[in-house]
């Protein structure tokens, strides 16, 4: 019997300094000001052979301020082996689709 309660005392106490970890507490029970606004982004991904038709779709959200919002839509092309695309300096940062 007191093996018993021994061992359910200690169960309790390692519940309660789980439960005290910090980790395991919601982000809504915290009231810090000091934290950062959290920014997420959110990637949606549909291969062929998860749509009725076959298409394929992306969709992509940004919470940032400086992502690029517009697409570019260049229609395809044979490139020579070994070729290689132009990649520029902080692309993220431009004003426009055509800059």
């Amino acid at each position: 019997m007191k093996k018993w309660i021994f061992t359910f005392f200690i169960c309790v106490g390692l519940l309660l300094l789980t439960l005290q970890n910090p980790a395991f507490q919601s982000e809504a029970n915290i009231n810090d000001d000091t934290l950062p606004p959290i920014e997420s982004c959110t990637s949606i991904l549909v291969g062929k052979l998860a749509s009725v038709d076959g298409s394929t779709i992306t969709s992509h959200s940004c919470d940032s301020n400086t992502d690029r919002t517009w697409i570019n839509i260049v229609p395809h092309k044979k490139h020579k082996p070994g070729s290689m695309a132009a990649v520029y300096h902080l692309p993220k940062r431009t004003k426009g689709p055509d800059d």
